[in-house]
């Protein structure tokens, strides 16, 4: 049986924070931006949660960091990776999660 909820299903507090760095990258030709994010999220269900029988809390610990490199003209270069851990007393919601991405892109 799959469950569904709506924003009145829940209370969620979220406290994100930013770190974002800057520095000097292939010898003062261009600037590369460093970007470093953590953030916190709580989520206390309303209802019970009949899989588990009682109500569903969540927390989340998210950690972001990405770089964005000039390769020079109008490209452009940005590797990125997030971890979150997701807590939770749905076993379905309880795990770690890795995301690695990277952009190339062409600015016209």
């Amino acid at each position: 049986m799959l469950a569904s909820f709506t924003s009145t299903d829940l209370n969620q507090k979220s406290e994100p924070v930013g770190i974002p760095a800057r520095f000097k990258a292939v010898e003062n030709r261009s600037k590369a931006k460093a970007r470093l994010s953590y953030s916190y999220a709580e989520r206390d269900y309303r209802h019970v949660t009949p899989s588990i029988g009682e109500k569903r809390n969540e927390s989340r610990h998210t950690v972001s960091a990405s770089l964005d490199v000039p390769l020079g003209g109008a490209f452009s270069f940005k590797p990125q990776l997030r971890y979150m851990d997701r807590n939770s007393n749905l076993p379905s919601s309880d795990y770690d999660e890795y995301v690695v991405t990277s952009t190339l892109s062409y600015k016209l």
